[in-house]
């Protein structure tokens, strides 16, 4: 059987437990080295995880003697910086911190920082298991066959230098403050390297909330060896947003996006540079269908829309680099949506942004020259001190709408996206609704 066929019947299950009744998830009980300012010292604890209502990783202490009083007094100014070598890296079923008894006189209890921290080896690993949370949700027409009998939902993708499987945890199965479902990633040479591990969280980053535009939790990480057993561990709090965007991805198309997604963003690692600008230009999205007032949001889509369009249009669109530096926004964020095949007239959909057209007087302005037109006057001071004005609310509405529109559909063009999607023109109706993408052959 080849490593990939291997690899997927294999089933892909979180390392670490469903949260405790307090909400924590234990990831880790036994030997801590904690500093607090000068002072140094081994304190027995245990690395506990909470993901909603917010992140955060901190190491439970508790017990007696001087020594914990001196590394947790301040508790805000300490943490926990390193694992024992020898530590056993399987994660505990309950909790291991000791209870106090009614003779102790001298004891403590403390919640320390533990971000950043690591244990184990990385060169005894084969294998990881990458836990994920958030509003990732992939809808399955077809299970996999896996070992041990039963089937599971699974998605097989490549980043370089790794092979993948995503297996979501079922939404009837999943408890309120846990893990949405793990992934494991193979390296394709047999070697995992820090570095490469480092990278490959943050690409998980951004094509997962890229898919669920919201920001998926990436990690914990955990390193296997090939009996299945924890070598390597990296806990941290991971970065995510609750809730749920507009989104462009209905979750039946997640088992097939995601793949192709992932092979297009391959195909632009060879240039480090485009590869920056595609990532920030997820991140501006993410905050453009974020929950956030419609004035941040319409300039930050604004920005993703130019940041693409300096970066595309010299490569793929054969403006010359002065040319796209001396463009103004408008007119670039045109040239931007020509090459990529999307729409350049104002969408029918969006009956209160052809108004303002009319009033303004500007029959020949499509789509790009009427959104820097709001953008410009959310970003600027109004023109009178006496009477201030700025776009009205449906007007911003549907501005947003647009940014959105085209930021979604620019980042899906570069990655070469040529299957469906949700467009967000329209607001409401079916969440499995779709259609091709405008540049793909089924639209035309």
């Amino acid at each position: 059987m080849s490593p990939k066929a291997d690899q997927l019947a294999r089933r892909v299950e979180p390392i670490y437990g469903p949260p405790l009744e307090g909400g924590e998830i234990l990831l880790y009980a036994g030997d801590l080295e904690v500093r607090n300012g000068e002072h140094i010292g081994t304190l027995h604890g245990q690395v506990e995880l909470r993901l909603f209502p917010t992140s955060d990783l901190k190491a439970h202490v508790a017990g007696s003697g001087i020594d914990l009083f001196r590394l947790t007094i301040g508790a805000s100014d300490t943490q926990a910086t390193r694992v024992p070598a020898n530590a056993d890296l399987d994660p505990p079923n309950a909790s291991t911190l000791p209870e106090r008894q009614p003779e102790d006189t001298q004891w403590a209890e403390s919640w320390v920082d533990a971000q950043g921290l690591t244990g184990g080896r990385l060169d005894a690993a084969e294998r990881l298991v990458i836990h994920y949370a958030g509003a990732l949700d992939p809808l399955f027409g077809r299970l996999t066959d896996v070992d041990g009998g039963g089937t599971q939902g699974q998605i097989s993708f490549e980043l370089p230098g790794w092979s993948l499987v995503l297996a979501p945890i079922p939404k009837d199965d999943r408890l309120e403050g846990g893990f949405a479902g793990a992934i494991e990633a193979t390296p394709t040479d047999g070697r995992v390297d820090r570095a490469e591990v480092d990278r490959l969280s943050y690409r998980l980053f951004s094509i997962l909330s890229l898919i669920a535009t919201r920001e998926v939790a990436i990690g914990p990480t955990c390193g296997l060896d090939p009996s299945g057993r924890v070598v390597w561990a990296h806990w941290d709090a991971p970065r995510m947003r609750l809730g749920r965007g507009i989104g462009w991805c209905p979750r039946a198309l997640i088992p097939t996006a995601l793949p192709a997604l992932a092979e297009g963003y391959a195909s632009l690692t060879a240039d480090r540079a485009l590869v920056d600008v595609f990532e920030r230009a997820v991140e501006a999205l993410l905050f453009a269908d974020s929950g956030e007032v419609l004035d941040v949001r319409i300039p930050i889509a604004c920005i993703g829309i130019e940041l693409l369009a300096w970066a595309i249009l010299p490569r793929w669109a054969g403006v010359d680099e002065t040319e796209a530096d001396e463009l103004k926004a408008g007119p670039a964020a045109r040239r931007l949506l020509e090459w990529a095949g999307i729409p350049t007239e104002i969408p029918d959909e969006l009956p209160a942004l052809a108004a303002r057209r009319d009033a303004l007087n500007q029959r020949g302005w499509g789509g790009p020259e009427i959104l820097f037109n709001v953008r410009n006057r959310l970003v600027h001071p109004p023109k009178s001190r006496n009477d201030p004005e700025w776009p009205a609310h449906d007007v911003m509405i549907e501005a947003w709408q647009l940014a959105t529109w085209y930021l979604q559909l620019t980042i899906l063009r570069l990655l070469d996206y040529r299957d469906h999607y949700r467009t967000v023109l329209v607001l409401g109706g079916s969440e499995a609704r779709s259609e091709p993408v405008p540049w793909s052959e089924a639209s035309r």
